[in-house]
């Protein structure tokens, strides 16, 4: 996967207060690790690990209204729930 995909969080946690208690730094670093390693198995096993997934979002987007960096966080959550369901 080529690097274009990296999602820039800079895991500041501003984001930490999800209304659906999606760890959204945690889905971005277990994503960006896929993108940097290839590794889609580890991928795979680390996403099925997660307490709550992204395709919990409701969209209320409370996330990019605090995200420092700007991050469509909403659409990168669906991007990654959605690769995570190609199995």
């Amino acid at each position: 996967m080529d690097v274009k995909h990296i999602i820039p969080c800079g895991n500041c946690a501003w984001c930490i207060k999800c209304t659906q208690n999606i760890p959204i730094s945690q889905v971005f670093a277990i994503w960006n690790s896929y993108v940097m390693t290839g590794d889609r198995e580890s991928f795979l096993r680390r996403y099925d690990e997660l307490e709550v997934k992204p395709d919990r979002c409701i969209r209320c987007r409370q996330c990019k209204l605090l995200c420092a960096r700007n991050i469509d966080i909403v659409q990168k959550l669906a991007e990654v729930a959605t690769d995570a369901l190609k199995r």
